[in-house]
């Protein structure tokens, strides 16, 4: 009977050591993205308002700081809210044309430059890290990742979040929704990391048989 006793406990502290030792505590941490967008080829991603407007864009790019908590969950398993601020730049190119019963105007296409954009972020990271030996470790992960534009301004202080007086609505709405999937490579607080994503959300009311924009991050992080 002792001997029995005597395994079980020894069971439960070996069990409890276990945990113990896959128990990770939530680490805070910040990142810096650079992100390249790529809204595919340009006639499959014009905007149409009321069937009178065309607008796409080109050239995106965005840098990201974050500030992040990651907790573990269950093993490796773990999530990481995020809260954002990027600034994005890019190019447009502009072409509107009005067809009405009595008139006919057009615009020939101009190349808007040094157009930028601030707003904030929120997403949630949901993944899986993988322990290799010493510091080292992999994380897999997915993430909807959402957006809202506080300032869109080009030349001559053009706002693209105003309503346009021509045809009454804003050029492009200033919230939208992506889905992100990645891999990082971790050594001790610092972190590197790739990610592709989608736009879910149709930000510049894109045609729905167009291809969304497509984002590839890349990522440099540091956890404490």
């Amino acid at each position: 009977m002792k001997k029995i006793v005597f395994a079980v406990a020894l069971c439960c502290m070996f069990s409890l050591h276990t945990l113990a030792q896959e128990k990770v505590v939530g680490k805070w941490g910040f990142e810096y993205g650079f992100e390249m967008v790529d809204p595919g080829a340009d006639d499959k991603h014009r905007m149409s308002v009321n069937n009178k407007s065309f607008i796409y864009f080109k050239n995106f790019n965005s840098h990201r700081l974050s500030i992040l908590y990651k907790q573990s969950i269950y093993k490796g398993i773990y999530v990481e809210p995020r809260l954002s601020y990027y600034y994005m730049k890019y190019d447009a190119d502009y072409d509107i044309s009005i067809s009405d019963p009595d008139y006919v105007r057009t615009y020939s296409a101009v190349v808007i430059s040094d157009l930028v954009e601030h707003g904030i972020g929120a997403s949630l990271h949901i993944g899986y890290n993988f322990r290799l030996y010493n510091k080292w470790s992999v994380d897999f992960f997915v993430a909807p990742d959402y957006r809202y534009a506080i300032k869109s301004q080009g030349p001559d202080d053009y706002d693209f979040l105003e309503v346009d007086k021509d045809f009454g609505v804003a050029v492009y709405d200033p919230g939208y929704l992506m889905l992100k999937g990645g891999v990082g490579v971790n050594y001790g607080a610092l972190s590197l990391s790739f990610s592709y994503g989608k736009y879910v959300s149709d930000r510049f009311n894109i045609n729905k048989d167009a291809m969304r924009p497509e984002v590839f991050t890349l990522a440099l992080g540091c956890k404490f």
